[in-house]
């Protein structure tokens, strides 16, 4: 992790600094940042607008209102925040997390952890200055837990291009849980393009925590049309938490017509929730006609819940 601004930084450090920023438009500095992918970069580009202290508040926060790329905004906001909440930014960038009984790693609730105002300094770490992988899943899990919609592009970012696959299933657990219909689109946009499985499987999965209609395009789009038996299940089992009767013949299609049980077990379920008249008499048809015994007897449980 690259380390961040200390207020106990030497004054003649601070100067240059200063005169370096003076003579660099606030805008420039924070598209640097934005456009860099090397956190070494990133830190001094931050330093340097962080130098000018107030006087660039006004700034940074017509940045964050103004600029179009997500990036600018977000390292505006995180530059605002290492100047007004300097001292808990230092108090939280001086924890680690720590392993949990399940081998993951974790920022324990005597932490700063959940505080809100820590959302853009975890947009950083995630995006640009935490080096190790491990880390960065913590920060994942950490914006779940705080749950605020600055947090939803970044974790967009690293469900698409972080190259761990822990970190990627992190930011599907955090954007299943953040309040923003941005997070429907992250996922979605995930679950079209995405060339690893295991992470569409879990966007697809995420989706369906989300029980958000906007999300049926993407889910639909899955369980007809993408490669992956896991995926096509877990569009089949979101699907069915939307609980809309329209659903009912695509699944119903995928409970008679997909070559998986696995799908067409989901598929079933996913008939139980959404109901209707198409879907009890694809149940039927199954119980009666499935060569599969679990597939059988999930179709037969899902007609129970007519």
């Amino acid at each position: 992790m690259v380390s961040k601004l200390s207020l106990v930084l030497l004054p003649a450090l601070l100067l240059v600094a200063a005169i370096a920023a003076a003579e660099t438009p606030l805008a420039d500095t924070v598209a640097a940042m934005a456009a860099t992918s090397d956190a070494g970069e990133y830190a001094v580009q931050r330093d340097l607008a962080v130098a000018q202290g107030d006087a660039a508040l006004g700034d940074l926060l017509r940045l964050q209102q103004d600029a179009t790329d997500w990036r600018a905004r977000a390292a505006a906001a995180a530059c605002e925040g290492w100047i007004v909440h300097a001292d808990l930014y230092l108090q939280f960038d001086a924890a680690a997390p720590a392993p949990t009984a399940a081998g993951t790693m974790r920022f324990r609730p005597s932490d700063v952890a959940t505080d809100v105002r820590l959302a853009p300094l975890l947009v950083e770490r995630l995006v640009w200055t935490e080096t190790d992988p491990a880390a960065r899943a913590a920060v994942a899990d950490l914006m779940q837990r705080i749950r605020d919609p600055r947090s939803v592009h970044a974790l967009g970012h690293a469900l698409l291009h972080d190259t761990d696959l822990v970190v990627r299933m992190a930011a599907a657990d955090a954007l299943a849980r953040i309040p923003s219909d941005e997070a429907t689109s992250e996922l979605a946009a995930a679950l079209a393009t995405v060339q690893d499985a295991d992470v569409r499987t879990a966007a697809a999965g995420a989706l369906g925590w989300r029980k958000d209609p906007a999300a049926a395009p993407s889910l639909l789009a899955a369980l007809t049309g993408d490669d992956a038996a896991t995926c096509r299940a877990r569009a089949a089992q979101s699907l069915g938490w939307l609980r809309d009767p329209a659903l009912a013949p695509p699944l119903s299609t995928a409970l008679l017509g997909d070559p998986d049980p696995a799908v067409r077990g989901q598929a079933a379920l996913a008939l139980g929730k959404v109901g209707g008249d198409h879907a009890e008499s694809a149940l039927r048809h199954a119980v009666g006609s499935d060569p599969d015994a679990e597939v059988v007897r999930l179709a037969t449980a899902a007609l129970d819940r007519l």
